[in-house]
This record gives structure tokens, sequence and C-alpha cells, in this order.
């Protein structure tokens, strides 16, 4: 999209945000869905690269954002829209 037709174009990959608020993860407790405080350290993690896709859309209006994540519930899913929708 941005070589053919000049559009700008950005991914935010939420493992990143990861790595760079928590470090690195070391076991599977990270994803245990039964652990409130990692559940609240995701979601953190989610909604700042929410945040900068919607600061990206908001500066760009042909923008065009990826978000890599796993947002695997319908709600999540929605959640995401509709703070993009925003824009």
């Amino acid at each position: 999209l941005s070589f053919f037709h000049a559009l700008p174009v950005e991914v935010f990959n939420v493992s990143e945000y990861r790595r760079r608020l928590f470090g690195a993860v070391k076991d599977a407790e990270w994803f245990d869905s039964s652990n409130p405080s990692t559940v609240e350290m995701r979601m953190k993690c989610n909604e700042k690269a929410i945040d900068d896709m919607v600061m990206f859309l908001s500066e760009n209006d042909t923008g065009v954002v990826i978000m890599d994540s796993t947002n695997d519930t319908f709600e999540r899913r929605q959640h995401v829209l509709n703070k993009v929708s925003k824009c």
C-alpha cells in the first residue's frame, strides 16, 4: 500500500509493547487468563498500541494500520473497532 499507492502504513505489534513495558516473557503464566495481574498487564499493552494507532490515524487521513495482536473474543475486537472508528 505504501509503495504502490503512497499511503502511510504502520504496523503495531503488541508483543513489542509488552517487551518495552514489561520485558521478555519467561513462562506461560503471562498468558494465563485466570491471573488478574497478567490480564491487566496484557490489557495495558493492548491499550497503548490502540492509543498509538488512534494517534497515527488522526494524523494521517489516508493512513492504514495493522494491529498484530491476538484479540480472540468478540468483545476485544469490538473494543478495538470502537476506539479506532472515532478517528
